[in-house]
């Protein structure tokens, strides 16, 4: 089974079985955020079921299992106030909202996407990370003594079910992201795609032109390049996002100007 992480808004990365947050590529120490293993689990919680409002109960049972029964409302508080602040200091702010006297929700604009570490490991211009995250899925074990074979069949259909929804969840999120990106030409064989909302053709057509990007054949690059700032992001995948069997890789570069 691949390892999985979550990308968030194409540009974090929260790793749960590590228990921390970083970008995609870190600059430095203050870019990995670990978080301790509440607030993580309550992170996960959030992703999973975004945007729906989790009350305080079911937060305490899927953090603390049947311990949660005999942790405080305090204690969960302050685990998400730690989750914020780790959050924030990524520049994610205020995504984890509550809901007076109903619980906790995810804010619906944030995009979230399952990645395939083993696919997907994020790289600079000066190197490839020789210690890529690998998070895996964490999972409270229970044994059952089912008193018929009908119970079984229940509890196997329900488990089913709800993989499905959330496998299928998951997977829509990831198209959704790149929804936002619009082809604006074609470089050594590739499809070059840029955001919708970032109207600076001029200055991604200067960087194509002026840059070797090299993809597979056929292949798709995803370029980033956040006003006001050097950093240029590209996601280089061997097809078009949404394609079967797309494999990508992110790679960082520092322009050296910010002509537009």
């Amino acid at each position: 089974m691949m390892a999985k992480a979550y990308l968030i808004d194409g540009r974090i990365i929260f790793d749960p079985e590590g228990s921390k947050l970083s970008r995609v590529v870190p600059a430095g120490i203050n870019d990995i955020v670990p978080l301790n293993t509440p607030a993580s689990r309550c992170f996960e919680l959030l992703i999973i079921r975004q945007p729906e409002i989790i009350s305080q109960q079911a937060m305490l049972d899927f953090v603390w299992g049947q311990k949660g029964a005999f942790v405080s409302a305090n204690t969960l508080y302050q685990n998400i106030s730690l989750l914020r602040k780790a959050l924030k200091a990524l520049e994610l702010n205020n995504p984890v909202k509550t809901v007076s006297k109903k619980g906790f929700c995810l804010d619906s604009s944030l995009q979230i996407s399952t990645i395939d570490t083993d696919t997907f490991l994020p790289s600079s211009h000066q190197g490839k990370n020789n210690n890529p995250m690998v998070p895996t899925y964490s999972f409270i074990e229970s044994f059952i003594q089912p008193r018929t074979a009908i119970i079984l069949l229940s509890l196997f259909s329900i488990f089913l079910i709800g993989y499905i929804y959330f496998s299928l969840q998951r997977h829509n999120a990831h198209q959704r992201f790149f929804d936002r990106y619009t082809h604006f030409t074609q470089s050594n064989g590739c499809d070059i795609f840029k955001p919708i909302a970032d109207k600076a053709t001029g200055r991604y057509l200067q960087y194509t032109q002026s840059h070797i990007i090299n993809c597979p054949d056929k292949g798709s690059v995803y370029l980033s390049m956040p006003n006001g700032k050097t950093q240029v992001t590209m996601v280089i995948c061997n097809k078009r996002i949404g394609q079967p069997e797309v494999k990508c890789r992110s790679f960082n570069q520092l322009r050296e100007d910010e002509n537009e």
